[in-house]
């Protein structure tokens, strides 16, 4: 599945959520960080 894990693949197919909802969660993994794998879509870069 690549640098995607199987919840974003779940989350991508997904019947139960709007298109909106899946253009923030794309937006949030922008700014994941990859050594925690946590977001602080605050901190920005």
């Amino acid at each position: 599945m690549g640098r995607f894990g199987k919840l974003d693949a779940e989350i991508m197919v997904s019947e139960d959520l709007s298109d909106n909802a899946k253009v923030i969660w794309a937006a949030l993994r922008m700014f994941q960080n990859p050594k925690t794998g946590t977001c602080f879509p605050t901190q920005g870069k």
